[in-house]
């Protein structure tokens, strides 16, 4: 009858095998063997509570028998009580000092205590007593996993794998062990691997999302989130790993979307919440940044999380250009025990927006002395350094980028970027022959507008008169929008500090260089006969689709009421602009000849003579435009800008109409011009030119 129950047990037929072992036991109701052997039946049957009933009977009548102990130390593992079965399986080995599944089953409990160097020493006896098993291999790979000896743990799932290629459990161990030991290739083909034995196992597809996340495949790893998330649709991990590819990928929308989910899902995950707000930063959404960070900001005072949360809130405040406000903000973070080198970047920035560069100097020399230092703070040392430093400082300056050099630590644009400070720091130390021998390491593609006027080859362009333009039927703008305002500036005239300030007036943005570019648009008429030959509907049709790219540059459209078209622009496009704009603002920024190639060749520019003869034919277009094409125009001197720049500035916003506000001028003395330099600097250079 034993013989026919098993094989009811070997078939699957479990019940059956329970009726014929039920008969046994009435007939033997000591027998420990029986009981043991119907407390397996009933457990294939999903009756755990009687499974343990019978292992217990079987217990008290032999207390001694292993297969009675190891029962009964797996069915308290499977309810959750590790301490009563660890219990049975350390009493199991002290009865068979070498059992080596008593062993094993000891190294899996403390392995699901957490006690992993236990585990680790258990599994190690049990594969002293059977070097080849599989299991109490993987128990010891995961121990020595979960203490960082990923060396040794991916030697134990390699060797489970030469002997069962088909372990799925081994290969994904190994693609975490390869993620712990900074191998992400090699991880993420483990998970392709296990994926292809079982392709519906959702933490392996999250595990190769993070092999690559970390070798910033961003695509591939939106692709595993996306999957994993399909089997595991509450799996949070899978969806903070699917925000944070989507944002490197620039699909802040989405991103936000899973992070706001995920949020709902769990308050608590603090990490997801400090990217949230991240977030927010790079769409300009900084009044959302503090109510999101709230539950962060109740966390005990030297909580990491909370301290991040005042660096973030206080970032978003000094984008907003609430700099005060920002630092009060900043506070707590400057106060904690341990500061992070972040809170005291930010610091320096506010400081510096603050105008107050000899704190934030000081304050960055403070954080150089510290281990590890970001290279962010290097360079920004030199970009203060280089601007507001005396002699000390500038050479200090120096020192901070020769030891980032050394160390490697640039990428491409830092290095760029360090290369525009390096020429700085030696033009303010009088060593111009170095700035020069800098500038040119840095061969820059030549301006924009350069490259335009060659391509127009308009040399010989003759603007409509004033009798012909006066003819021009005025078209009314329906939309309610004011027409734009243009910007000719050539290099070297500080074109970006005076973005910088008209971008400050709230009624003002700025539209930058897009996608789709509006210039071809206002280049592709520029003979008289044609602009003479454009009907309404044409005017209308263009103006359209004119605002239409312009809106596409800009992401607070609906906000403001006058826009910058920012665009490299020639004069040869001035016709056209007049024609579908007679009412725009054109605004001229010039500077003196000689001072613009100064810092044309200190920027790295590679051919001074083509840009010099482009700028002297533009300028003889520009004279001709102002006299036959009645625009508005307003004309600045960078000089006499930089002199006095307030009654600069209020001229101009006078000629927009629109209100003065001291925010200008703040973001004007603020901004930054590196490549911009005193009148008259070009005389030093004259026997360093060729």
């Amino acid at each position: 009858m034993i013989e026919q129950a098993q094989e009811y047990m070997r078939i699957g037929e479990f019940a059956k095998a329970e009726e014929l072992y039920l008969e046994l036991l009435a007939n033997e109701p000591d027998n420990p063997k029986i009981l043991y052997l119907l407390s397996v039946a009933v457990k294939r049957q999903n009756r755990r509570e009687e499974e343990l009933s019978y292992l217990q009977k079987a217990y008290v009548i032999s207390p001694e028998e292993r297969f009675v102990l190891h029962g009964l130390g797996n069915a308290y593992l499977h309810q959750g009580n590790t301490d009563q079965a660890l219990e049975y399986f350390e009493k199991e080995i002290r009865i068979d000092p070498n059992y080596p599944q008593g062993h094993a089953a000891v190294a899996y409990t403390h392995l699901r205590q957490g006690n992993w160097q236990q585990a680790e020493q258990s599994a190690r006896t049990a594969l002293r007593a059977s070097d080849e098993h599989q299991p109490t291999m993987l128990i010891l790979a995961a121990a020595l996993l979960e203490q960082g000896k990923a060396d040794k743990a991916i030697n134990y799932y390699q060797r489970v794998i030469e002997i069962d290629p088909n372990n799925g459990v081994a290969m994904e161990g190994l693609g975490q062990a390869f993620m712990l030991n900074g191998q992400a290739a090699f991880a993420a083909q483990c998970c392709r691997n296990a994926l292809e034995l079982d392709p519906s196992q959702a933490n392996v597809l999250q595990l190769l999302g993070s092999a690559e996340q970390a070798q910033e495949q961003w695509e591939n790893a939106a692709e595993a989130y996306a999957m994993a998330l399909e089997l595991s649709p509450e799996s949070l991990d899978s969806l903070a790993g699917l925000a944070g590819s989507l944002s490197q990928l620039g699909q802040l929308q989405q991103a936000e979307s899973l992070y706001m989910r995920l949020l709902k899902l769990d308050p608590q995950r603090h990490a997801e919440r400090l990217e949230l707000s991240r977030l927010f930063i790079k769409q300009a959404k900084y009044r959302k940044i503090a109510a999101n960070l709230q539950p962060l900001l109740g966390l005990p005072a030297d909580h990491p999380d909370r301290l991040q949360g005042y660096v973030i809130v206080a970032q978003g405040q000094l984008l907003e250009d609430e700099a005060e406000v920002a630092l009060r903000t900043l506070q707590p973070a400057l106060d904690g025990v341990s500061v992070d080198p972040e809170a005291q970047l930010l610091h320096v920035e506010i400081l510096t927006h603050l105008d107050q560069p000899g704190k934030a100097l000081k304050q960055l020399a403070e954080l150089l002395m510290l281990k590890n230092v970001p290279s962010r703070a290097r360079l920004m040392a030199v970009q203060l350094g280089s601007t507001h430093g005396e002699t000390e400082q500038l050479e200090l300056a120096l020192e901070q980028l020769y030891e980032l050099e050394q160390q490697g630590k640039m990428s491409a644009a830092q290095t760029t970027k360090a290369n525009k400070f390096r020429v700085r720091v030696h033009h303010r130390l009088g060593q111009y022959s170095q700035a020069l021998a800098v500038a040119r390491q840095t061969t820059r593609e030549a301006a924009k507008i350069v490259n335009l006027s060659q391509e127009l080859e308009y040399s010989g362009v003759e603007f409509p008169s004033t009798e012909v333009l006066a003819q021009f039927p005025a078209i009314p703008i329906a939309d309610g929008r004011s027409e734009p305002i243009f910007l000719l500036a050539w290099p070297g005239t500080g074109r970006q500090k005076l973005l910088a300030a008209m971008q400050a007036h709230p009624a003002i943005s700025i539209a930058n260089e897009s996608p789709q570019n509006r210039r071809e648009l206002l280049l592709g008429v520029t003979k008289n006969d044609a602009l003479e030959a454009m009907s309404e509907t044409d005017i209308r049709l263009l103006r359209k689709r004119y605002w239409r790219r312009l809106k596409q540059a800009l992401p607070d459209w609906d906000e403001v009421q006058g826009v910058v078209d920012a665009q490299w622009l020639p004069v040869e496009a001035l016709p056209m602009v007049y024609r579908l704009f007679p009412q725009a603002r054109i605004v001229i920024l010039d500077r003196d000849e000689a001072d613009m190639e100064l810092s044309w060749s200190l920027y790295g520019y590679p051919d001074i003579s083509t840009m010099l003869q482009e700028y002297q034919q533009q300028s003889q277009l520009l004279i001709q435009a102002k006299e036959q094409i009645p625009a508005n125009f307003s004309e600045f001197d960078w000089d006499q800008l930089s002199a006095a720049p307030e009654s600069e500035l209020k001229r101009l916003f006078a000629d927009l109409k629109l209100p003065w506000d001291a925010a200008v001028i703040e973001a004007f003395k603020r901004a930054d011009a590196p490549m911009v330099f005193p009148a008259g600097d070009w005389k030093y250079y004259q026997g360093e030119q060729s």
